[in-house]
């Protein structure tokens, strides 16, 4: 839902996760980012890779969750992106936050500085997640009718080139058309969603 503010810019009304609202709901509360990581690892509900037990205790001492079922550990992280990392739980949090909040991107050393960890570590953070990001776009292939769109992102230039021979960061979007018919005989085309 959009409404216009009293600049006339379109903008959502829906609510946005700020900064204090995220500090509020995750500093010092490990429960509440245990809470969260499980849940951005086992979206529709926990479920042991070995028995298919849907019921799990965490085990405090070696920070994982025990399968009722079988016992197995299974941790958090094991099997993602960041399964070597050895940030706390608030430290990925925070950083996977900085990582989609900020709208021109965060690079090594600001997210160094916000996270208060080393360069190369951020830096190595910022790889993985942008390498997860990446997992199934690679595998798709679009058939049929495909549209191709390109834009060129950076600001204003002043007397500088235009388009392609400037130094803008090209940014292209390709999107599948499918064409359906209905009883009339009438296509209607629309983007393939996945």
């Amino acid at each position: 839902m959009y409404t216009k503010n009293h600049r006339n810019h379109s903008t959502s009304t829906a609510k946005h996760f700020n900064m204090i609202q995220f500090l509020e709901k995750y500093y010092n509360n490990p429960e509440e980012q245990r809470k969260t990581l499980i849940k951005m690892r086992f979206p529709q509900g926990f479920v042991c890779p070995d028995c298919g037990g849907t019921e799990y205790r965490w085990l405090s001492t070696r920070n994982c969750m025990q399968c009722k079922r079988c016992s197995r550990h299974i941790h958090i992280l094991a099997g993602a992106a960041l399964q070597d990392c050895r940030l706390s739980f608030f430290q990925i949090l925070l950083g996977i936050y900085l990582f989609i909040s900020e709208q021109s991107g965060i690079n090594g050393v600001s997210l160094a500085n916000q996270m208060d960890v080393n360069v190369n570590t951020a830096r190595l953070f910022l790889r993985k997640l942008r390498a997860a990001c990446s997992i199934g776009n690679e595998e798709t292939i679009l058939k049929g009718t495909v549209e191709l769109d390109c834009a060129y992102i950076g600001g204003v230039d002043q007397g500088g080139k235009r388009g392609l021979g400037s130094d803008k960061q090209t940014v292209a979007v390709s999107v599948e058309i499918c064409e359906v018919e209905n009883k009339k005989g009438e296509k209607t085309r629309f983007p393939r969603q996945s």
